[in-house]
């Protein structure tokens, strides 16, 4: 069970936990740091390249080389839901849930990575 908490995938539940935290109702309590909430959310942002980095590319990448890659994945991802909506004259509303489900799902995804092992 230990071995299990030892895993990307735990720290990446841990920290994405901790980035919701920093950035949903602990929000006022860092308004005097706005460093902290900003690391939140880019953590948030960059959970789903993370996610797909630790899954396909593992045993290609490591250590520092997995931030800029799984930066641009998820600006890709992003990009990818972003634009059609913008074509489309979509709202705003819109494109946050569909990224909120994508942040969710990456978070789902590394818990069912955890269970799987």
């Amino acid at each position: 069970m230990i071995r299990r908490l030892r895993t990307p995938d735990a720290y990446i539940i841990f920290l994405g936990a901790v980035a919701l935290l920093s950035i949903g109702p602990l929000r006022s309590t860092f308004a005097a740091l706005p460093l902290i909430p900003f690391l939140g959310t880019l953590f948030l942002f960059t959970v789903p390249g993370v996610v797909l980095v630790h899954r396909f590319f593992d045993e290609h990448l490591s250590g520092p080389v997995i931030v800029p890659v799984s930066f641009a994945l998820s600006a890709a991802i992003f990009a990818l839901v972003g634009v059609p909506s913008l074509m489309l004259h979509r709202s705003l509303d819109l494109y946050l849930w569909v990224s909120g489900a994508i942040v969710a799902a990456s978070l789902v995804a590394a818990v069912l990575g955890i269970l799987g092992r």
